[in-house]
């Protein structure tokens, strides 16, 4: 007996990564090979692109760039600075100042456009696809409406208290 739409397990994907490679690749291959009669996938993408746009046409999808304020160049400056370098109280303040400004111009705007998509698919499951910082929203997110998460982590499991939590 087929089970009806309605009792389909929703799972909600969560592709934060930094570009469109093996993790990518392996999400589109496990979304294909779903079973139909019980899951639904939905994707959440901060790249677009045709490979990303493609996931549309296997799961529903939904875009929402990570980054309104990309401040790389900033953190690269701060990490290049020789006066910096020589004087690392400073250049710890200055880093996290710039990880707060980072907080508040980037990660809520995601944060709350994530919770939006989660009301919107109700998941009964996230699976954030990369490593556990890039994906804190969706994470923080699951354990606020007690929705279980997997995080699918690739490559090195050591790393700050909050990887380990």
């Amino acid at each position: 007996m087929k089970q009806k739409k309605k009792n389909l397990h929703r799972v909600l994907y969560i592709e934060n990564g930094i570009g469109y490679g093996g993790a990518v690749i392996c999400l589109r291959h496990l979304i294909r090979n779903l079973n139909p009669d019980r899951f639904r996938p939905f994707v959440v993408t901060t790249r677009s692109g045709q490979e990303y746009e493609g996931i549309a046409q296997e799961a529903g999808w939904f875009h929402f760039s990570d980054r309104i304020v990309d401040l790389k160049n900033v953190k690269r400056s701060i990490e290049n600075s020789s006066f910096l370098n020589s004087h690392k109280i400073i250049k710890a303040v200055l880093n996290q100042g710039i990880a707060r400004f980072d907080d508040l111009v980037n990660f809520i705007p995601f944060l709350i456009w994530l919770l939006t998509v989660v009301f919107r698919v109700r998941p009964s499951l996230i699976h954030a696809n990369n490593e556990p910082l890039c994906n804190r929203a969706g994470i923080l997110l699951g354990k606020i409406f007690r929705i279980p998460v997997i995080c699918h982590f690739r490559g090195n499991i050591e790393g700050s208290r909050m990887m380990q939590w």
